[in-house]
């Protein structure tokens, strides 16, 4: 009964704002647009800490890939751009938020490589990773979400076809915890470096339960952007927007449970790159549906690793650190110009 209440109110609310309303004429060439949306990121991010052994000619030492395979988001947008982009040229300014819902997100991976003279996996662990987005998470300096600021200038080229140029402000933040699982280091778990075999799938895996690895990725990216946009019909259209960018910096956080150590990688450079579509209906001159796509990845960042032991001393590795991610975003969304 509550769900068919919710569901007829969501019908009378749509009907309500959906309803033609009076003529545009006299309507400012300007508008605002707000765009509630659901979507999901399916991907992972990604962990590094480079090879410290010059006898083992793999380039990695350790890998950790955090699965967000989805990570379920609420969206908001608020837009402030030409009301008919194909008639108008002006100035266009975005905000956006994606905030992911906490839930569990796949599972993570954590590889090593430890050997100081072969380049066999040595080392591998497998836990059920869960997105860290309650409110007690997001006050503690966790929490998933995507923030954007953007702003640049749209020139109608004619009536079924604009562009834009602009600058992009983004701040990614992905939190995860990871709990359960196994671990399979087979006679590795007590022989010491030297004397390390290559890792085998048939290694007996040994549970491991309760909380493994506490994850924080965070990334802040300056990017120029492209758009494009295409009036198909009377009620359908077409955009693409691409944004690349090597302005990247990066904080990443793992705090191991097991053994109580928190390492902290401050990261640099590297490229990040973006490329997206969204089709979109105008049900009438207010209410316009839209489905998006998007793939971005960032890779090659680099940069320097502070280890907080729970025994001894803090120490600071230079330059042996690394992150990225691979993302696919897809969305719904309504939008509401006025």
């Amino acid at each position: 009964m509550r769900t068919i209440s919710i569901i007829s109110a969501l019908v009378i609310f749509h009907l309500c704002i959906s309803f033609p309303l009076a003529a545009q004429d006299g309507q400012s060439s300007y508008a605002f647009r707000l765009t509630p949306s659901i979507g999901f990121l399916w991907g992972q991010g990604e962990e590094i800490v480079f090879q410290e052994h010059p006898g083992n000619s793999n380039p990695y030492t350790s890998q950790l890939l955090w699965d967000f395979k989805p990570l379920i988001y609420l969206g908001f947008d608020l837009e402030f751009t030409p009301r008919n982009p194909w008639e108008k040229s002006g100035f266009h300014a975005g905000f956006s938020l994606k905030y992911g819902l906490p839930l569990k997100t796949g599972i993570v991976e954590n590889s090593d490589w430890l050997s100081p003279t072969e380049s066999f996996l040595t080392h591998y662990s497998e836990h059920d990773a869960f997105s860290r987005s309650s409110l007690e998470d997001l006050l503690s300096g966790y929490g998933t979400f995507i923030l954007d600021l953007s702003i640049g200038y749209s020139w109608a080229i004619n009536n079924r076809l604009w562009l834009r140029a602009y600058g992009d402000l983004s701040y990614k933040r992905f939190s995860g915890m990871s709990r359960d699982g196994y671990y399979q280091y087979g006679p590795n778990l007590s022989s010491s470096p030297g004397n390390y075999i290559a890792w085998n799938p048939d290694f007996e895996k040994i549970n491991y339960s309760g909380r493994a690895i506490a994850y924080l990725q965070s990334w802040t990216i300056i990017s120029p952007g492209a758009a494009i946009g295409v009036n198909l019909s009377k009620h359908f259209s077409l955009s693409s927007h691409t944004l690349i960018s090597p302005i990247i910096f990066g904080k990443c956080k793992d705090e191991h449970f097991s053994r109580g150590d928190i390492f902290w990688d401050s990261l640099f450079g590297g490229l990040y790159f973006r490329l997206g579509a969204e089709l979109n209906y105008a049900w009438n001159h207010k209410i316009t549906y839209s489905l998006s796509t998007a793939w971005m990845n960032l890779k090659d960042a680099r940069g320097d690793t502070t280890i907080y032991q729970q025994i001894g001393p803090a120490f600071f590795v230079p330059d042996n650190a690394g992150g990225g991610f691979s993302f696919w975003d897809i969305s719904l969304s309504v939008k509401y110009t006025f």
